[in-house]
């Protein structure tokens, strides 16, 4: 039993490291494993500094937009997609938790996890940001 755990353990392992960059990156770049967290928390803190900008530009946005057409509805609707976004982000990333716990890593993937779909969330509210080279 105890050797089909461990399959198991290490199946999913596999599974959330593939195509799972950040902890790819890290686990390059470590000398040992107690690097890895380290590594993950100084990106995870990049990644969140960019989206907070990427946040404050959109939100900022969506201001003006409400200014221009005297209607609520840009800033409501973004707000409350974020709030989602940041609910769906912590609710998936404690799904990969909780496909390794409690195995070595666990932590580790739900770090990987938070700054992956933060990355794809940051990258998505700045493509949608008007281009300021457009601007007058």
């Amino acid at each position: 039993m105890r050797t089909v755990l461990f399959a198991v353990s290490l199946l999913l392992a596999g599974a959330s490291l593939a195509g799972n960059k950040p902890l790819m990156e890290c686990d390059e770049k470590a000398q040992t494993r107690l690097d890895v967290g380290p590594c993950l928390d100084h990106m995870l803190e990049q990644a969140q500094q960019e989206h907070s900008e990427a946040v404050a530009a959109t939100k900022k946005t969506m201001a003006v937009l409400s200014d221009v057409t005297g209607r609520l509805d840009p800033v409501l609707s973004f707000d409350g997609a974020q709030r989602e976004f940041e609910n769906y982000r912590a609710l998936n990333c404690a799904w990969y938790f909780e496909q390794l716990s409690p195995g070595t890593g666990a932590g580790d993937a739900q770090k990987a996890c938070r700054i992956k779909l933060t990355r794809y969330r940051t990258q998505e509210l700045k493509d949608l940001l008007p281009d300021p080279s457009s601007e007058d």
